[in-house]
């Protein structure tokens, strides 16, 4: 009970002080700049108890369609995929015995989360092109995503008794394949649209093997562990919440222009 109770709230204190403060801020100047801000609305509170994406799937909305453009709590989608995992993720581990270390504990939780994670991937996978709503904004698809990344730290955490991590460091990766998969995943943003599903799987897959097997002799290392960059990914939260609602305003209002970009770059930072 101990272990849910010190998860939950070190979530909460992560994540609520800031998201109220956006959606406070945001809610206010979208009531005096749209005239009719009530679904806005809407989704900035349900974003509160973590089930905007629930919204949005029940509206059919379109992620990438122009109308979503002008929607300022369009990206809590998924901060709220995110909050519904971090609800069922702790009893994953509480009712495995991973957290009190049982002597199965360990390889219960790995066998629970390598199920769920592949029933998710192929859930993903079929409802894609059926029903992409479904695909794109609900949680037990998008499962599959967060669980690469456990199953990461599961490697890492035991890379001196995992055969797969050994492997993957010692036989597979190089320190030039480390540079080139980086190069690989930037390449990948700049995927069309119409090929989300494959630069999805392959954005996942590469990520979680850069993060198991890169070097620290790589140029690629070298430029992750920038104090700069460390920096920006520690603002990471923050810039996502008000990156999206800075240039949605500008849409509403001045528009993004060459000369308003800086600006606009300021105020997000």
């Amino acid at each position: 009970i101990d272990f849910l109770i010190i998860f939950y709230e070190k979530r909460v204190k992560r994540i609520l002080p800031a998201l109220g403060i956006f959606v406070l801020f945001t809610s206010l100047l979208i009531c005096l700049i749209i005239q009719k801000p009530e679904y806005y609305l809407l989704i900035g509170r349900r974003s509160l108890l973590g089930i905007s994406n629930l919204v949005l799937y029940k509206t059919s909305t379109d992620y990438f369609a122009n109308s979503s453009a002008l929607n300022p709590f369009l990206h809590t989608w998924s901060l709220s995929v995110e909050e519904q995992f971090y609800f069922i993720f702790p009893f994953l581990i509480w009712f495995t015995g991973f957290a009190s270390k049982n002597k199965n504990g360990f390889r219960n939780f790995y066998f629970v989360l390598i199920t769920l994670t592949l029933a998710s991937l192929i859930s993903f996978l079929f409802f894609y092109q059926k029903n992409f709503s479904v695909a794109y904004f609900l949680m037990p698809l998008r499962f599959w995503e967060i669980g690469i990344g456990s199953l990461s730290y599961l490697l890492l955490k035991n890379s001196n008794k995992n055969k797969l991590n050994y492997f993957i460091n010692k036989k597979f990766f190089i320190l030039k394949n480390s540079d080139f998969l980086f190069l690989t995943i930037l390449l990948l943003l700049f995927i069309p649209n119409n090929y989300g599903q494959l630069s999805t799987i392959l954005m996942v897959f590469s990520s979680a093997i850069l993060i198991c097997s890169i070097s620290k002799n790589s140029i690629t290392y070298k430029i992750l562990t920038n104090s700069k960059l460390v920096k920006l990914g520690l603002l990471s939260y923050s810039l996502y919440l008000w990156h999206w609602g800075i240039i949605v305003l500008s849409r509403w209002t001045i528009g993004i222009h060459w000369w308003s970009i800086p600006f606009q770059i300021i105020f997000i930072y």
